[in-house]
């Protein structure tokens, strides 16, 4: 055919060339489905022993070069299975022994976790319950520790009270030698009703006032105990309102009549309202009542802030 073309005839050569290329396609394309079929690696020599062509052939097409690449390429990113039973091949039993291990042994670990924190949270737990426990102690140590200061206090004045000479003897003054004021027996008559035992306090207290203040003192402290008032240490109750000059009630007051009944009325509503325990009057002549607290405060100043009208309602 090419000799009966040597003059040349273009559309011929261009037929043939067409031809040639078209075959080569074919080739190639049959090539690359067998090879792929089968599972084998697609590349330019295996393509041209499989189509009985030359590497150089294949690389002649820019169609063809440029389809094998692009084949090349994606088989290199796929996974490739070469036969339906390596597709679903079940698994070894070496494979699932491996396996089962591996979930045992991640078993184990989050069982230990778990008990790890189980056991933190009963650490945590019991110590929240010491804590309480050492609270509550706290509380009831405080309370027994109010009441042994309380027993301590009586004690030491019951130590004071032993520790006093005896009444029969007269004491007398060490600096002047001279004889010491006693103590009347109405006056000692009347701490013996109320259990009060003298003691060196006590006595000079007594001793430094006179028997008329002393006496109002008792009162004082007579009508306290009548009226439901609890005094844990009545001996010094009585010291504080002898040495303060505490009246029992408005009685011993001299007030104009119409101040005598506003402080009738008024005293007798706090007192039984656990307001005030005594009232005296001071140096200046206004009116003193103590709190319950054995505080001294003016009348007025608790008129003002406790008035009459106020009590009566509480009453």
């Amino acid at each position: 055919m090419a000799k009966g073309n040597q003059g040349g005839n273009p559309e011929l050569l261009v037929a043939a060339a067409e031809l040639k290329k078209k075959e080569a396609i074919e080739k190639t394309e049959k090539a690359i489905a067998k090879l792929s079929s089968r599972g084998e690696e697609i590349t330019f020599r295996s393509i041209a022993q499989q189509a009985g062509v030359s590497v150089s052939y294949l690389y002649k097409y820019e169609e063809l070069k440029d389809r094998i690449k692009y084949l090349r390429e994606q088989q290199k990113q796929t996974v490739v299975i070469p036969t339906q039973e390596k597709r679903y091949q079940p698994a070894s039993d070496k494979s699932k022994g491996v396996l089962i291990y591996s979930i045992k042994e991640e078993n184990k670990k989050l069982r230990a976790e778990i008990e790890g924190l189980r056991r933190h949270i009963e650490v945590v737990q019991g110590r929240n319950y010491e804590l309480a426990s050492v609270e509550s102690d706290n509380i009831r140590l405080k309370k027994s520790l109010e009441l042994i200061n309380q027993e301590l206090e009586d004690c030491r004045c019951q130590i004071k009270a032993l520790t006093i000479t005896d009444t029969k003897v007269t004491p007398f003054d060490k600096k002047t030698g001279s004889q010491a004021p006693t103590i009347n027996e109405q006056i000692k008559s009347k701490l013996a009703e109320l259990g009060i035992t003298l003691n060196t306090t006590l006595t000079k207290t007594i001793q430094s006032k006179s028997s008329e203040i002393v006496l109002a003192a008792i009162k004082s402290l007579e009508e306290t105990i009548e009226h439901g008032q609890q005094i844990k240490n009545p001996g010094g109750w009585l010291n504080k309102a002898i040495q303060d000059g505490w009246m029992p009630d408005e009685k011993n007051l001299s007030l104009l009549k119409g101040e005598r009944d506003i402080f009738n009325e008024w005293f007798n509503l706090a007192r039984k309202q656990g307001l005030v325990i005594a009232s005296t009057k001071g140096d200046d002549g206004q009116l003193i009542v103590y709190t319950i607290q054995g505080r001294p405060v003016p009348f007025k100043q608790m008129l003002a802030e406790y008035p009459i009208e106020t009590l009566k309602q509480k009453k």
